[in-house]
């Protein structure tokens, strides 16, 4: 990588073209250039592990005491310093001049530059790209876009996010009630070859959708999604497969042609460390006429939408990028994220958020036969299955039922109102605020009495010791309450 060049990245380019046209000023334009110079050129050349990721670590501006550290990308993550600075200096900038003459050239050429980018990256071609505003609008676009027929199914999991999962096809069925909805449930299970099999099993010849989580938000199982393509396309040719990546982009390398996914779905502002509000679309040519956009606004290019039938929707994906109104300066901000999380290199990023994880879960083993030890029984489990090809950076643990406040005390005297408050308060909840109190550390609870883990490349392995030492304090400070 020592070759890279930080005046040819395409995030330079558009900025210094920004420059060029007066739409950034002299003193953020070097600002920029000084930073972002500083950060390809190190990258580029640092060959030792630990120093690599201690400076990758230096792009993001939290304390790892005075701020709370997150472990919780799952659901947000923090973006990038130099970006959010540019952001910022841009919307600065770019609020004296509002006109549709000074917003529309960067805009468009933004959009262009990024979708180019992304597009590579994913492997396949810019076209087929649309920029969202989020992880949830595609979705919404796959669950509202098809026409069906009277018997037509749809496949969900039951581990997709509500936005592709029960509830949005529930709503859809309430308003077309002929169609039958399948919601797949698992119940737990680790075996790639049974996991294809209950999948398969669902499909039929009314099936129209299969839908799922590459990986699940939930429990982190991670699904063969390549496999799972493949196979359900053999048994029935006629079946579009949406694959949500909301827990998947950016957490590893995609192929998507590879793939062979019909569509794929993400969020920027999770494991791409994107700014928030802004997302992917991607669907294969032959899909795009079978799906109706959810918005009719002004699109990619600032144009207004299309006056059917003379002037017809779009053919590629801009169909679903008529979206209206933007925060242009999110725009070159998923650039300037694309262009980092690309040289910092989507293998790379894989190989050190699967080491993070696989650290704490040690830690987390650890915990548990310690908590065992000093109470007599299980205090929590780990959900997330261990084989390698089946997690990725979600760990979830749920609580024992049995495990409540205070439980061992309670059996020799009566409750007090104040032990009462604790017990109803499910153990997770608990130690999640506690955590978050006491020790600045921020995760997620999820409903069941479960807690969920999710580090990325701005964790380090002190964190993950730091955050289970945590839980064996907290833990035992509850339990003997």
């Amino acid at each position: 990588m020592s070759h890279i060049i930080p005046q040819d990245r395409p995030t330079f380019r558009v900025a210094h073209w920004y420059r060029c046209q007066g739409l950034v000023g002299r003193e953020n334009f070097l600002a920029f250039q000084k930073r972002f110079e500083e950060v390809v050129t190190t990258i580029a050349n640092t060959k030792d592990e630990e120093k690599f990721w201690k400076f990758v670590r230096s792009l993001f501006d939290f304390d790892d005491y005075a701020d709370c550290v997150p472990i919780n990308a799952a659901n947000l993550s923090i973006l990038f310093d130099p970006v959010l600075r540019l952001m910022n200096a841009l919307a600065f900038d770019w609020n004296r001049d509002i006109s549709i003459q000074k917003r529309i050239q960067p805009f468009v050429r933004t959009i262009q530059v990024a979708r180019e980018l992304i597009a590579a990256q994913l492997n396949v071609e810019p076209e087929l790209v649309a920029f969202q505003r989020n992880g949830s609008d595609p979705n919404a676009v796959i669950n509202n876009g098809l026409t069906f027929n009277h018997g037509d199914q749809v496949v969900v999991w039951n581990e997709n996010h509500p936005t592709q999962g029960e509830v949005a096809w529930r709503i859809r069925k309430d308003r077309f009630p002929n169609i039958n909805i399948v919601v797949l449930d698992l119940q737990g299970e680790q075996d790639p070859v049974k996991i294809m099999k209950k999948f398969l099993d669902a499909v039929n010849g009314h099936t129209r959708l299969v839908a799922f989580s590459e990986v699940s938000h939930l429990s982190g199982t991670r699904l063969p999604a390549k496999a799972l393509c493949s196979a359900i396309h053999q048994k029935n040719p006629r079946v579009h497969v949406h694959v949500d990546g909301a827990q998947s982009w950016g957490a590893f390398k995609h192929d998507l042609k590879d793939m062979g996914c019909d569509s794929y779905s993400g969020g920027s502002h999770k494991w791409f460390l994107g700014p928030k509000e802004t997302g992917i679309l991607y669907m294969r040519k032959e899909c795009i006429p079978n799906f109706a956009p959810k918005d009719i606004g002004y699109n990619g290019e600032m144009q207004p939408p299309p006056t059917l039938p003379d002037d017809p929707l779009p053919w590629d994906a801009s169909r679903f990028e008529m979206v209206g109104q933007r925060n242009d300066t999110n725009l070159i901000g998923l650039l300037y994220t694309a262009d980092l999380m690309g040289l910092i290199g989507y293998d790379k990023i894989g190989t050190r958020m699967k080491k993070l994880t696989d650290h704490l879960r040690g830690n987390l083993e650890r915990l548990r036969r310690e908590l065992k030890r000093q109470h007599g029984e299980e205090i929590f489990e780990i959900e997330t299955p261990k084989a390698d090809d089946l997690h990725h950076a979600i760990l979830v643990i749920k609580f024992k039922d049995q495990a409540q406040p205070g439980s061992r005390q309670q059996k020799k005297r009566r409750k007090t109102k104040k032990s009462e408050a604790a017990s109803a308060t499910p153990l997770s909840e608990q130690v999640y605020n506690l955590l978050y109190e006491n020790h600045k550390i921020g995760v997620s609870t999820k409903k069941g009495n479960r807690m969920r883990f999710s580090p990325h490349i701005y964790n380090t392995f002190e964190h993950m010791d730091r955050v289970t030492a945590a839980m064996l304090v907290e833990i035992n400070n509850i339990l003997d309450s």
